[in-house]
């Protein structure tokens, strides 16, 4: 697997999280996931609002709409 290529790891609490280039990473979702529900926002290691996610994301405005729908 070279650096470009996302990681996706599920610990054993159950918590989600993807990464890319060894940083907390998603472009098209929240890139961490805690078993109370929680979710978190974060390309190339930073994390966002929800609001600023969408702003700088590069995933698809249909991928934008179906995230407010689930999130916000």
């Amino acid at each position: 697997m070279d650096d470009q290529t996302p990681r996706y790891y599920e610990w054993s609490d159950g918590t989600k999280q993807w990464t890319l280039h060894c940083c907390v990473h998603r472009h098209d979702g929240p890139a961490l996931e805690y078993p109370d529900g929680h979710v978190g926002w974060y390309l190339n290691g930073i994390e966002y609002t929800f609001d600023l996610f969408l702003e700088r994301t590069t995933c698809s405005p249909e991928t934008k709409c179906m995230l407010k729908l689930t999130y916000g």
